[in-house]
């Protein structure tokens, strides 16, 4: 059980480093988009996404402990807060500062395809769309499609622990690839709009 905690931890620390390290404008921004009209709600919005993040791990934590109570605790405060994110993005991509568009010179080409392939996929655009559709983004159409994954994945943690009892690293492994996903591709994003 100790040797499942250990690798948690260095799960968790990989995915926060591999969200970091990719986003260079101001440190750990993930869906942060909105410049100085807008930056104190933008920045709320990325926090919150991060701390839900922290719940997510810490009630796979406790479902290492084998203490369930706790860690629906921690899953059902996840889920609260991705719906909170999910609402604030949602407004945030209203916001008159959402017009600015995106400026694809600022990413390395691997950051773009991902951005592209996020994007198209998440936002149910054709297979042809590629990295010249993503130029003429705007932070708007960004966050709007953001709103939705954030609550999309607020929802998989409901569902997919309002039964906590017993392992399944399937189901831990599935949750943790799309928040790490989701918090990374959101660091890319808040790169393209730092210039």
């Amino acid at each position: 059980m100790r040797s499942r905690l250990v690798t948690l931890r260095w799960v968790l620390c990989v995915s926060v480093a591999l969200t970091i390290s990719a986003g260079q404008p101001i440190a750990g921004d993930s869906w942060n988009l909105l410049g100085p009209s807008a930056e104190a709600p933008s920045r709320q919005a990325s926090a919150t996404l991060f701390r839900s993040a922290a719940h997510i791990f810490g009630g796979l934590a406790e479902l290492e402990l084998k203490s369930y109570s706790s860690s629906r605790k921690e899953f059902a405060e996840a889920r609260i807060l991705l719906h909170k994110a999910s609402d604030a993005l949602a407004s945030l991509a209203k916001d008159p500062a959402a017009s600015k568009s995106l400026s694809v010179q600022l990413l390395q080409p691997v950051e773009v395809q991902r951005l592209t392939s996020w994007y198209r996929l998440r936002s149910g655009q054709p297979d042809g769309f590629g990295p010249d559709h993503l130029r003429k983004l705007t932070a708007a159409d960004l966050l709007a499609v953001a709103a939705g994954e954030a609550k999309r994945i607020g929802t998989l943690v409901g569902e997919s622990y309002s039964d906590v009892s017993g392992d399944n690293p399937q189901r831990a492994g599935n949750v943790i690839r799309e928040i790490a996903d989701f918090l990374y591709i959101g660091t890319i994003a808040a790169r393209a709009f730092a210039g």
